[in-house]
Formats: structure tokens, sequence, C-alpha cells
């Protein structure tokens, strides 16, 4: 089985489980607090990093603590359906384009995170309407970009 430990607002835990999704694997969430880091995940990885990926399929219990080498990793013992395409140029240019998509949304998700996350937990106040509209556009046009490049 392959363990997933995600934060529910954290991009690439949710793309790690779709992309497990689409090869049909079987798979345990572990959700882990948004702004803790609790001793079990601090157990496997220092750096209370997520998706973190445990494949314990095969009882060797591999630890993957970075995102990329772990879509990485999911292809290569899970063939089908492929996730990347087969050529070499091809399967750098998806990795091109998805570091490109996150740093591009990074921005805009710490904007999000500050809103609708960051206020509530620290109690700083409410969100303000007029950001969170600003948000709302600037997602439109990100997912506008997106819709045009794929």
């Amino acid at each position: 089985m392959i363990i997933i430990h995600k934060r529910f607002f954290d991009v690439l835990s949710r793309a790690m489980i779709v992309a497990l999704m689409e090869k049909r694997a079987h798979i345990h969430i572990v959700e882990v607090p948004q702004f803790e880091d609790p001793p079990n995940l601090l157990a496997i990885d220092n750096r209370g990093r997520t998706p973190l990926l445990i494949d314990d399929m095969y009882g060797n219990g591999c630890i993957i603590k970075e995102p990329m080498a772990a879509f990485e990793y999911i292809e290569d013992i899970l063939p089908s359906p492929p996730l990347f395409p087969s050529g070499p140029v091809e399967r750098a240019e998806v990795r091109s384009y998805c570091y490109e998509l996150l740093g591009d949304f990074m921005p805009l998700l710490q904007k999000i995170l500050a809103e609708k996350v960051y206020k509530v937990q620290y109690r700083t106040g409410p969100p303000e309407t007029q950001i969170l509209r600003e948000i709302r556009e600037e997602t439109a046009v990100f997912m506008d970009i997106i819709g045009r490049q794929t």
C-alpha cells in the first residue's frame, strides 16, 4: 500500500493523490494539520514536508520526500496508464511546465492562505472582501492561461 501524508491546502498533495488515483493505486491518506508538524511526521521527515510518499507495497518502506521525485517513482512502479509522455524531450517539457506553473501559482496561493486561513488560525481579523475579489480575479486569469497552454 502507498501512504500519502498530506495537508489540505497543499497543491502538490492533491496532485499526487490525483496521480495515484489515475494509476488506480491502493492508497492510504494521512491528513496532516495545516499549521502543525506532528511527531509521527517529524519522525519520518524532520522538516515536516508534505506530500510525503511511503511505499510499503513490497515491505521495503521506501520514503520519498520530494514531490517531483515521488511523481517519477509512481510512474516507474506503476507504468500504466502513463502520467508522462514516452519521449525524453516531451517528459522534460512536462517537467518544465509543472515547475513553471508551481512557481507562478505560489504567490497566489500565499494570498489565499493569508486571507482565508492564517487570519482565522491566528485570529487577526476576518478576511477582507476586496482582497478575496482580487484573488478570485487572479485565479480566473491563471486558470485561463493554463487552459490556453494545454
